[in-house]
């Protein structure tokens, strides 16, 4: 099984429909997990989740560069009726300077996030862009949740295993920086245990050079490279991310 720890599928089926669909023959035993933003996204992915042959798990999430207050109603009503498999992707965002402004408003939506994910006890989908710094006040909440996904995950291994060791237990999706070997992405994957591993595309964004959007069924290229930088059959480690995937299953 390739389960792809990060996904919009919304947004691809907007690109193209045969991007989304093509997975029923492209990918054996897909699995994706794919955030949402509104109630109407959450119809949309739900239509394609009838379609697709594999297991589709759907996050309700703030953005934080459009953390709109008033989709806190859906999400809570997809974890109650259980259309929601967790909450996501929510976090901060400071790629841009001037969203640094902005911290107080990003800090409501995740704290509102958080509050929901501790209610409901369901993993939550972080999104952190040169904000992994801010996450670690929010370490004594984090760790009462089964689980966190850390979405594209852009700290070194020793921030990693600072998270670690703050008793949250994380998983650290690795994207297609993989692709592009970053070293920090090249170092997680080759020193990491399996057991904390999760791969992504972000599809339809996070593009490489020339590519129009990324597609889905590109997360075979992330496993294909997670294997040669492990060093170790394909089999293998197919097998211990599908564990990590039922373990999520059953948090």
């Amino acid at each position: 099984m390739l389960f792809d720890a990060h996904v919009h599928l919304a947004e691809c089926l907007k690109k193209s429909e045969d991007a989304v669909f093509s997975l029923n023959a492209s990918v054996k035993d897909y699995a994706g997990l794919t955030s949402v933003f509104s109630k109407e996204e959450l119809l949309t992915t739900l239509s394609i989740k009838e379609k697709l042959s594999g297991q589709v798990l759907i996050a309700g999430g703030l953005h934080p560069l459009f953390p709109d207050l008033r989709n806190l109603a859906f999400i809570e009503e997809g974890l109650k009726e259980k259309t929601l498999f967790c909450t996501g992707e929510a976090g901060f965002d400071f790629f841009d300077d001037s969203e640094r402004k902005n911290l107080s408003e990003q800090e409501k939506a995740f704290n509102e996030i958080l509050n929901l994910s501790q209610k409901y006890s369901v993993p939550v989908v972080l999104h952190l862009r040169k904000a992994l710094d801010v996450i670690f006040k929010y370490a004594g909440g984090l760790k009462k949740l089964p689980c966190v996904l850390f979405h594209g995950f852009g700290g070194n291994l020793f921030e990693a295993e600072s998270i670690l060791k703050k008793g949250i237990n994380a998983y650290f999706c690795i994207g297609k920086n993989l692709l592009k070997d970053s070293p920090k992405a090249l170092e997680l994957v080759r020193k990491l245990p399996e057991e904390r591993l999760f791969f992504e595309t972000d599809a339809p964004f996070m593009t490489l050079k020339n590519e129009e959007f990324t597609l889905p069924a590109q997360i075979k290229d992330v496993y294909e490279k997670a294997v040669f930088i492990k060093n170790t059959e394909a089999a293998f480690l197919e097998e211990k991310i599908a564990d990590n995937f039922k373990k999520l299953l059953y948090f």
